[in-house]
């Protein structure tokens, strides 16, 4: 069987989400099936919204960030480590596709799969992309794998959407419990199941060999936070001083942690590949961070790890729900 995985994985640079995307092709192709992760461009897969002040105003959003998004995007030169893993580390289809042309896909795959990760987006609903529901699959079987998306708390337009998105899929399965316990309750598709992340699908003897080698020789600890709260930067260097080791700054970091890095002295190194960020957190001696996937691996090589709360206001606010899940199941 060919199988089709839909996710945030098109000219991604960020960690987790490229480790996830290679985690869930790698088991599929384990469990004897041929298997490619789709190269999505996405754009605005959605209907015009109906015509009211509020949704024109989005809709007028939308547009401007498409075209800043795509102006930044040919400023900025592309992280050639990257790219390098996109293309050497993870099987993907040689054609580009867009909201235009994913259909073009259903041909080429025998079954699809949404997720991992958070590709479900429904506010506002009106700028849903709905390929992320692989609304474009025709008579393909469809299968959700440990989606996730920023809210649980679903309202009545929402809970209608997701019931009449899903209502064709033979499985589905989130990545948050409370997600998955909305979903239930709200006669979503009372199957779901919450299950683990991608990552957790490989053995710690799959992650150690992909692992590079960390950028030091001695004794540290690893930070890899998102959060631009100036609080953040603050509750860092509480952690870490009077540790006696060193400090390592992962360069992708959101601007307090560069900014307290430079402050103090901590080692930030100028590129840090993604072998290279899951050797950093297999050799740590300590992990401080606000990013669900580092805190994954560091779980994964069973380290003691802090995590910071990420003030993430009204954008994202189930955003500790996904942390909250993983302890639960793991333990304290």
């Amino acid at each position: 069987m060919k199988v089709g995985i839909i996710t945030q994985y098109y000219n991604s640079e960020n960690y987790g989400g490229l480790l996830q995307a290679y985690a869930l092709n790698r088991a599929v192709r384990e469990m004897g099936h041929d298997c490619e992760t789709i190269s999505y461009s996405g754009g605005v897969s959605l209907k015009r919204p109906r015509l009211s002040a509020k949704n024109i105003k989005l809709w007028g959003k939308c547009v401007v960030s498409g075209i800043l998004t795509k102006a930044k995007g040919k400023m900025a030169e592309p992280d050639p480590d990257f790219v390098g893993f996109r293309e050497g580390k993870i099987p993907h289809s040689k054609a580009v596709y867009d909201c235009k042309t994913i259909k073009n896909a259903v041909s080429e795959y025998d079954l699809f799969i949404c997720g991992s990760d958070r590709i479900w987006h429904t506010r506002p609903l009106a700028l849903t992309n709905r390929d992320f529901f692989l609304a474009f699959a025709g008579d393909r079987p469809r299968v959700a794998y440990a989606a996730s998306a920023a809210y649980n708390d679903l309202n009545g337009e929402e809970i209608g959407f997701y019931r009449e998105s899903l209502k064709n899929f033979k499985a589905v399965s989130l990545r948050e419990s409370m997600l998955c316990g909305a979903f239930i309750k709200n006669g979503i598709y009372e199957n779901a199941v919450h299950v683990c992340d991608p990552v957790f699908l490989l053995k710690r003897e799959e992650w150690d060999s992909l692992a590079g080698r960390s950028e030091s020789d001695k004794p540290y600890i690893f930070v890899y936070l998102l959060g631009n709260e100036v609080s953040a930067g603050e509750r860092i260097k509480r952690i870490v001083d009077g540790k006696g080791i060193g400090t390592l700054v992962a360069p992708k970091s959101g601007a307090a942690a560069l900014a307290s890095a430079k402050e103090n002295g901590w080692t930030v190194p100028e590129h840090m590949s993604l072998e290279q960020f899951v050797g950093a957190v297999r050799d740590a001696e300590a992990i401080v961070t606000d990013s669900f996937h580092c805190l994954a691996f560091s779980l994964i090589f069973n380290k003691r790890v802090y995590v910071i709360n990420r003030d993430t206001g009204s954008s994202n606010p189930s955003y500790m729900d996904r942390i909250n899940s993983i302890i639960g199941v793991m333990g304290p």
